[in-house]
């Protein structure tokens, strides 16, 4: 997708600091499927189109080798590897330092715009990226660690519209791809529901083009796009998928 206009861009964050939304800008310019998941055959670069959602593989033994490439300080490090335990404490998921046998690892760099992650193990080396200007905080690694290990946001799920309206009118014409639904059968909710809590939802004003919302809660009146931790939804579904083979 093409990244915001830096007019668009500004509007959207001024609008944000005056309601207090939680608007994650950075997760929003990486110019891929749904701003910030890359997938299979993509480089980083070059958009991705809706035909690639699909269900993403899961991390074979629950592990997750990785290596930071880029110019991480040692603070910004510890950053990373905080939001990693976070995830190793909640589950039986582990992220190991890369080591020569390690055919499929993850490289966490620094040198692109924008936070975003491959979405679960694609083969080989893949990528996460989190732009310094804005991704190296905790909830926003932990954010890009969930895509990385396959889960998507909850509000491309193929029933969102029981949960969200999603309006269409304030969102940037070119970013509207980023709201298709993905298909049901490509799609295991781990039984289940709707979780507007989630730490990988995003934000009620994701993509806006006016400053207005564009995600809007039907049944709870809750402040969309959380990046403070995982949800109760979030570690089980962690679990439901890695843990009780």
């Amino acid at each position: 997708m093409k990244n915001l206009t830096v007019g668009a861009l500004l509007m959207v964050v001024c609008a944000a600091l005056v309601n207090g939304s939680h608007y994650h800008p950075y997760e929003e310019i990486g110019q891929l499927l749904d701003g910030d998941l890359l997938v299979k055959g993509e480089t980083g670069v070059s958009g991705a189109n809706g035909d690639a959602r699909g269900q993403p593989t899961k991390w074979t033994e629950s592990t997750i080798p990785y290596q930071f490439d880029g110019s991480f300080t040692e603070n910004q490090k510890a950053i990373v590897l905080e939001a990693m335990q976070v995830i190793q404490d909640a589950s039986c998921v582990r992220f190991t330092p890369k080591q020569d046998q390690h055919k499929n690892y993850v490289s966490i760099t620094t040198d692109q715009s924008g936070c975003w992650a491959s979405l679960g193990m694609q083969g080989g080396q893949q990528l996460m990226n989190l732009d310094p200007r804005g991704c190296i905080h905790k909830g926003a690694v932990l954010h890009q660690l969930m895509h990385l290990l396959g889960f998507i946001h909850p509000d491309s799920r193929p029933d969102r519209d029981l949960y969200v309206k999603i309006q269409l009118g304030n969102v940037l014409n070119h970013e509207r791809p980023n709201f298709e639904k993905v298909p049901s059968g490509s799609f295991d909710d781990f039984g289940l529901t709707y979780d507007y809590e989630s730490i990988l939802h995003r934000s009620g004003m994701a993509f806006s083009s006016t400053g207005g919302d564009t995600i809007v809660p039907l049944h709870d009146d809750i402040e969309l796009g959380q990046r403070e931790a995982l949800s109760v939804k979030d570690i089980r579904k962690l679990n439901k998928m890695y843990c009780l083979d």
